[in-house]
């Protein structure tokens, strides 16, 4: 399974786009948690903790498509507030998409935390807006991902 294609930012624009940016973030987790990317990613994290990232991710698969539900149909009063429409929206979608690119032009631990940082940015703002909702599960468990690197 490739990395997912980085979603096209100018069409995310609208709040009510954002399921699309969750389910994309759903993507590049399954991605580098599974096994048989694991001559892809393996070596990027601590091999101890591959089997319960693997499994927590497995656990939390469902609760991604419920986040993107709830972040469909947004009140633009409550995504602005947070961060979620026009400008703002825009530069977080463009640093997660630079830092996409280097990751996958290049690899390595570094580029994969600042790769994970960025969509922590976007994920963390979609959680603040939507509380109540697993986006606060699936933002802690992309930490724990991003914990999990190895060292450089």
């Amino acid at each position: 399974m490739p990395m997912p294609p980085t979603p096209n930012y100018p069409d995310l624009t609208d709040p009510d786009r954002l399921s699309e940016f969750v389910l994309w973030v759903r993507g590049v987790l399954d991605c580098l948690t599974d096994e048989e990317q694991e001559d892809e990613y393996g070596d990027l994290f601590i091999p101890d903790l591959r089997y319960l990232m693997r499994k927590s991710f497995q656990d939390a698969y469902a609760h991604f498509q419920d986040v993107a539900n709830s972040a469909n149909g947004m009140e633009e009063h409550i995504a602005s507030r947070h961060g979620l429409v026009g400008t703002q929206l825009i530069f977080k979608l463009t640093v997660v998409k630079y830092w996409a690119g280097q990751f996958g032009q290049q690899g390595g631990p570094s580029l994969l935390r600042r790769f994970l940082n960025a969509i922590n940015t976007l994920l963390g703002s979609i959680a603040s807006a939507l509380p109540g909702s697993a986006a606060g599960m699936i933002l802690e468990l992309k930490d724990a991902i991003e914990n999990s690197i190895n060292a450089e």
